[in-house]
């Protein structure tokens, strides 16, 4: 596990390099996934540790949560899931926790294609614990909804590797990573590279049921 947080955040300073709209935001994702790595190898995560780095390095809204939990109790900070900035604190922290415990209840955030056989398989991936598990290729996962004409995908022009498989039934969508086409992509971090794929997907009129670290 340690190599696969390693191997996230090399990614995320590699997409840095390459997607200038999200650089600044992924190199800072990089300090956040080096100091979960750190966190499962020591087994411990220091609030106050990952509070200056919000307050040194993060965006306008988490330097400014960070000033105001100065002070507080770890355990108050990571049950504040609804002001701005806990609920980024709190899913770092439990992704730490998660790394070695999976979540008994899996929040699929991202599709996967991988090779099997002659095609491709899907699947999900829990947007906490990393959990994959299959799912239909023609399938929505928010509504189960499998009528192909109902389940647009979209093309991602800036990443070939990327797509969004949207649902007209419920306006739900999902990005979907095809591992086959790019495997080095690290899902969490080609997720936030792919921001401006998700800002559209949402001007389009669709949804994300569930939400990746940064809340989009």
């Amino acid at each position: 596990m340690n190599a696969r947080w390693k191997a996230r955040a090399a990614r995320a300073r590699l997409l840095a390099a390459t997607q200038s709209s999200v650089g600044d935001l992924l190199n800072f994702y990089a300090q956040v996934l080096e100091f979960q790595c750190e966190a499962c190898v020591t087994g411990a995560a220091d609030m106050g540790a990952f509070l200056a780095l919000l307050e040194r390095e993060g965006p306008e809204e988490l330097r400014a949560f960070a000033v105001l939990a100065r002070g507080r109790a770890p355990e108050d900070l990571l049950a504040a899931g609804t002001e701005a900035g806990g609920c980024f604190v709190a899913m770092v922290f439990e992704q730490v926790l998660r790394h070695a415990e999976p979540c008994t209840d899996h929040a699929g955030g991202i599709s996967l294609l991988r090779e099997a056989g002659d095609g491709l398989q899907r699947s999900l991936m829990c947007a906490v614990c990393g959990h994959e598990w299959t799912i239909g290729r023609i399938e929505c996962p928010a509504c189960s909804e499998r009528r192909f004409e109902s389940l647009p995908v979209y093309a991602a022009e800036a990443f070939d590797h990327l797509r969004v498989e949207a649902c007209d039934t419920c306006r739900s969508y999902v990005l979907s990573v095809n591992m086959a086409r790019c495997p080095e992509a690290e899902p969490w971090v080609d997720d936030l590279a792919a921001l401006p794929v998700h800002l559209w997907a949402q001007g389009q009129g669709y949804s994300r049921k569930v939400a990746g670290l940064f809340g989009y």
